[in-house]
């Protein structure tokens, strides 16, 4: 009985709770807010300096039996079988959080170039915004023939500028780009390549949109899970009450048949039960 009382108590408690539409909607919103905390504490806000190719095309193309001289810059570029190809990089934050100066923990930010070579100054266009305009108009981002330097500047989420870039390479070898430095709190810069004719300067993060409905669904299985619960307290509540229904009546019945042998005895009659009017 008193087991039964405790699961009754804490059935009612269950149910009162979760009867009430305020307690509901908190309850919900504590679910979304823990598994909020939880994805936050899994995946820190932090930058995310991105190169993105969004441009990469040959300035010249011509079939080999054309006998045709093409010079650039007192190069026989056919005659060598060299190549020229168009770059087209875009400096991108694709991170959630601003990359400060002191984020750039190596001497050097930039990238190289190889089995090929840049053959005039990059060109600087498309900044997100008049700050970094103003930073990379004066900064000097061609070290050497191979080698593209970038200015330590702040970036905020999604900021980004573009370079675009001339190189000169064997037709035989394909150029590749490679990252230098490091930001705090990456591995590496990341180098994608981005289809020009979906160019875009901040892209939805595929990862997150997923990590997301995870988390909903997640939440929706925990609220199911709970309401399943109150359900089985509430059956559980309904069987004990019954049970106790029935107890109650029996011992009703017993007392009053206690009753009744009691004042028979005191009035000198003998209690007839039924096992006695059998006999």
């Amino acid at each position: 009985m008193a087991d039964n009382q405790k699961i009754k108590q804490i059935g009612n408690f269950w149910d009162k709770i979760f009867s009430n539409p305020i307690i509901r909607i908190i309850s919900i919103l504590g679910v979304f807010a823990s598994l909020y905390g939880t994805y936050k504490l899994i995946f820190k806000d932090k930058p995310n300096l991105e190169y993105r190719i969004i441009t990469d095309v040959n300035v010249i193309e011509f079939n080999q039996d054309v006998k045709l001289d093409i010079l650039y810059d007192s190069i026989n570029i056919s005659k060598n079988n060299l190549g020229l190809k168009i770059y087209e990089i875009s400096v991108v934050n694709n991170g959630n959080e601003t990359l400060l100066e002191n984020f750039y923990v190596s001497q050097e930010i930039g990238f190289k170039i190889k089995n090929g070579m840049f053959v005039e100054a990059p060109k600087i266009f498309d900044e997100s915004n008049k700050y970094i305009k103003e930073e990379t108009s004066s900064f000097h981002f061609m070290k050497d023939s191979v080698t593209v330097l970038l200015p330590k500047i702040a970036l905020d989420e999604g900021d980004h500028y573009s370079i675009k870039l001339l190189v000169l390479h064997d037709k035989k070898e394909i150029p590749t780009i490679e990252p230098i430095g490091k930001i705090a709190g990456t591995n590496m810069i990341k180098i994608e390549r981005i289809n020009s004719n979906k160019k875009q300067s901040i892209e939805i993060n595929i990862t997150w949109w997923l990590v997301a409905v995870m988390l909903l669904v997640a939440s929706l299985i925990l609220l199911m899970l709970i309401l399943q619960i109150q359900k089985q307290m509430r059956i559980m509540v309904k069987e004990i009450d019954k049970k106790n229904q029935i107890i109650e009546g029996e011992m009703v019945k017993s007392y009053q048949t206690l009753k009744n042998y009691t004042s028979e005895l005191q009035k000198g009659k003998s209690f007839e039960t039924p096992e006695n009017h059998k006999k």
